[in-house]
């Protein structure tokens, strides 16, 4: 069982394992692994190649850009024009098909999530044969499809519900949670939608199983999980305000509770790795028996070898099962592999400096196969979001008017917002009192956004009135051409004439409509997010 506290460090490496694309029997229930490779590169702006967790090396550097992660003998690497190819892995790497991929997940027991320019999420096999389609459940398109695991992927749909195919792509639970987790032992955590007017510790989660049946449900304000599944039928929750913590079974009855606990991150093999009411770390067994005492800041583990390091990052420690210290070293990073790595689990990455790196046994002794190479960063694919006219869509959901935007209008009464449009039925509206702005959050396609309605006058008076709209769209790049071509296309439709003008540091055009200016403005923004204004 993973945690959601600990995130894959720089690089991230694997197997040796070829010729077969799933393990079989007790070891892939207790792993759920897939990476077999990654990337790495000799040297700085030099190619990149594939290398197993072994540090030997599969492919030497060939590639510009930086591949996937590697599994069921498959990687995927982008061409010039950043679109993604598939590759065998081997040697000398060879296309499996001539197809593009604009966005790519990866092989888990023999099927990736992909997606191609204008397409939905579809997912393929080793031979890039599509073998079902992700594009609609019940009129709902689906915006992201995740990774297979256990048996089950999580998709999304258009209106931000999750639910899961099975795999022969048929969909065994209907779209109907906030959040859903991966499975694990054949059971995972999902989340409910908060119902209007209620607080998030109102929210409802439950343990459902493969068919979509609820195990266990309560409410978040009597106890919140704090991993993502189950390990032997358990999982750990705590209280509200988090300073008790147990461990309960898929039926939320409690198995055992813990003590002189602050918090909880980890658990493997019956094992929990935990932090005490000093903020120190160590690990204790499901009875709360303290194996390894907490003397450390932090300490690493998810089933192999243990790290631990105070404050001072630079000093690691590898430990024995009773806390023992076996070595200790001075380093930038001491990587620990998680459960993503088929059987390897006793590996180390270990980084003596920023520039290079190679790999330990759970002792800490260097692997004589292991090759000195420069850091990569590993990119880790865990699902497939839509590519279809994202930004034609999303243009058109704005429904740009002459008099204003998503359905509200310039001097429009203020009390009218909440119920002018189903575009905002998931957002939550807030009061600024110095800036008299209304804001309205949500997603739509997979893109969140923000509308920032300004206001003249008291929020709850009837009498309130409109005085422009603003509308922040988080967009993947890639879609931002379409989008501000059918923007333009549309208010050109309205427009008089236009002006330059400019509007939070970007540059954009303003649009006379019946004596109000009406613009439309690009951020050139990290985040590519997208601006619109309409307004007096």
């Amino acid at each position: 069982m993973k945690s959601k506290v600990y995130a894959l460090m720089a690089l991230v490496c694997t197997v040796v394992v070829f010729g077969s694309c799933s393990m079989v029997g007790e070891e892939k229930e207790k792993t759920y692994s897939y990476v077999q490779a990654v990337a790495f590169k000799y040297e700085k702006g030099g190619e990149y190649g594939m290398m197993n967790l072994n540090g030997e090396v599969i492919v030497e550097p060939r590639f510009e850009n930086e591949p996937t992660e590697a599994s069921c003998d498959r990687f995927f690497a982008q061409d010039d024009d950043g679109l993604w190819e598939l590759y065998t892995l081997e040697a000398n790497p060879k296309l499996v098909n001539d197809e593009k991929y604009s966005d790519v997940g990866a092989f888990v027991d023999g099927l990736c999530p992909v997606t191609q320019e204008n397409s939905w999420p579809m997912y393929i096999d080793t031979e890039g044969t599509v073998v079902f389609e992700a594009k609609e459940y019940n009129g709902k398109n689906i915006i992201k499809a995740r990774n297979f695991q256990d048996g089950m992927a999580a998709f999304q749909t258009e209106d931000d519900l999750y639910g899961f195919f099975n795999e022969y792509g048929e969909v065994v639970v209907a779209p109907q949670y906030y959040m859903a987790n991966d499975f694990y032992d054949g059971k995972t955590i999902v989340y409910k939608p908060m119902k209007p007017g209620k607080d998030e510790d109102s929210r409802e989660w439950a343990v459902i199983n493969k068919n979509g049946q609820e195990l266990f449900s309560t409410k978040l304000s009597r106890m919140k999980p704090t991993l993502d599944g189950f390990e032997n039928d358990l999982t750990l929750v705590s209280s509200k305000n988090g300073n008790k913590y147990q461990l309960i079974n898929s039926k939320g009855e409690q198995v055992h509770t813990l003590n002189d606990v602050n918090s909880t991150h980890e658990m493997w093999d019956g094992l929990i790795n935990y932090e005490d009411e000093d903020y120190y770390e160590g690990i204790m067994d499901i009875e709360g028996n303290v194996v390894i005492s907490p003397e450390y800041k932090n300490i690493t583990w998810h089933g192999g070898p243990v790290v631990a390091y105070d404050n001072d990052e630079s000093e690691f420690y590898i430990l024995g099962k009773k806390g023992e210290v076996l070595n200790s070293f001075e380093a930038y990073k001491l990587w620990v592999p998680t459960n993503k790595y088929i059987g390897y689990k006793d590996r180390l990455l270990f980084y003596p400096d920023t520039t290079q790196g190679y790999f330990l046994d759970g002792q800490g002794n260097k692997l004589e196969s292991s090759i000195i190479f420069r850091t990569a960063s590993g990119e880790s694919m865990g699902l497939s979001a839509t590519d279809y006219n994202l930004g034609e869509l999303f243009a058109e959901k704005l429904m740009m008017t002459k008099d204003g935007l998503l359905g509200v209008k310039v001097n429009d009464d203020l009390s009218e917002i909440d119920d002018t449009n189903v575009f905002w039925r998931n957002g939550d509206v807030d009061e600024e009192d110095d800036n008299k702005t209304a804001i309205l959050k949500g997603s739509y396609l997979g893109c969140d956004y923000k509308i920032y309605i300004m206001f003249t006058g008291d929020i709850f008076d009837k009498d309130t009135r409109v005085r422009s709209i603003v509308a922040v769209i988080d967009m993947p790049h890639r879609h931002i051409d379409k989008f501000r071509e059918a923007v333009t296309k549309k208010v050109e439709q309205l427009a008089k004439f236009f002006k330059k003008m400019e509007m939070f540091g970007s540059q954009g055009k303003a649009y006379l409509v019946n004596g109000k200016n009406v613009g439309y403005f690009i951020s050139d923004g990290k985040d590519d997010a997208l601006v619109i204004y309409f307004g007096e």
